[in-house]
């Protein structure tokens, strides 16, 4: 992931991940790289405190490089220095509660910001910021866009199934579970070969779903009259903003696709594949089935 967001990202850049990637190893990696990370971290970390002023003489034994640990789960009980607002998370105004503390966690040179909120149901996150100079706002109104992305995930799997190919080889000796350790490098080039090429087929098969996602989302941002106008269901209410979701288009195009393509340029592929279709459609309910060859 840190050599993803140097290539791709410019010095300067604000990335925000969620609590499976909040190591001391990553940060330190961006911080090298001019690059501030937004994350979530579990609930049980320890924060270290800055030294405190050291003595005029010097006591023996390795000099100290951390302050005074303190468990990050404590400061809730510290309610008084929670301040209450109403901000606009994950597109709706939400009242919560929240503190902000500067402390050491990854170097004991820099600090990060950490973050408390306590949502309304009375659930805890701790969020964190290599950038002091965000306020807490900022940090949770940044952490929340995070949320859009896992909308998106969340379509390609349930909607569209796009991450439901398979990986396997038949050459290769099966594994039990998950590969731990699948370097390259260590196997034969006809497995190398063997493994770039399903590779590359499960990108270009992601990459194809979500351009079909693409194709949903404009279809309901440009046509929203018409697919409500087809749409072969009934809903007992309909969304305020006026827009259908995703599963909407796709359910309409999916209800209106013979009456689509039959519009199409005869000269189209769609076209032949659908009267061919269409035409053994016919021949199975006549009961005079026969092999038919394909025009195409």
């Amino acid at each position: 992931m840190s050599s993803l967001c140097v290539e791709l990202i410019d010095a300067g850049s604000y990335i925000i991940l969620d609590a499976y990637f909040a190591s001391k190893e990553l940060i330190e990696e961006l911080r090298k790289h001019n690059l501030r990370l937004i994350t979530r971290v579990r609930i049980s970390p320890l924060g270290k405190h800055p030294l405190p002023t050291p003595p005029l003489k010097r006591s023996r034994g390795r000099p100290r490089i951390w302050g005074k640990s303190v468990k990050l789960r404590d400061l809730f009980d510290e309610k008084d220095c929670f301040t209450k607002e109403t901000l606009l998370l994950y597109g709706k105004m939400v009242t919560l509660r929240y503190r902000a503390i500067d402390l050491h966690w990854d170097c004991p040179l820099q600090r990060v910001r950490f973050v408390l909120a306590v949502w309304p149901e009375g659930k805890q996150i701790i969020l964190l910021s290599t950038d002091v100079t965000l306020s807490a706002t900022e940090i949770l109104t940044a952490y929340s866009w995070l949320f859009q992305i896992e909308v998106t995930f969340r379509n390609l799997i349930q909607l569209l199934s796009g991450f439901s190919y398979r990986f396997w080889i038949k050459d290769m000796t099966p594994t039990q579970g998950w590969p731990k350790d699948l370097i390259l490098s260590r196997y034969p080039k006809k497995h190398q070969q063997q493994v770039q090429t399903k590779v590359e087929a499960m990108e270009r098969f992601v990459l194809i779903l979500a351009m079909a996602l693409a194709v949903l989302q404009l279809v309901s941002l440009e046509m929203p009259m018409t697919i409500w106008k087809d749409f072969p269901h009934w809903f007992r209410t309909l969304p305020c903003n006026g827009y259908p979701s995703e599963q909407i288009v796709l359910l309409t195009l999916a209800e209106q696709r013979k009456r689509i393509l039959a519009k199409s340029t005869s000269g189209l592929l769609s076209d032949k594949i659908l009267n061919y279709s269409i035409a053994i459609h016919e021949t199975v309910e006549s009961g005079a089935f026969c092999h038919m060859k394909p025009t195409v």
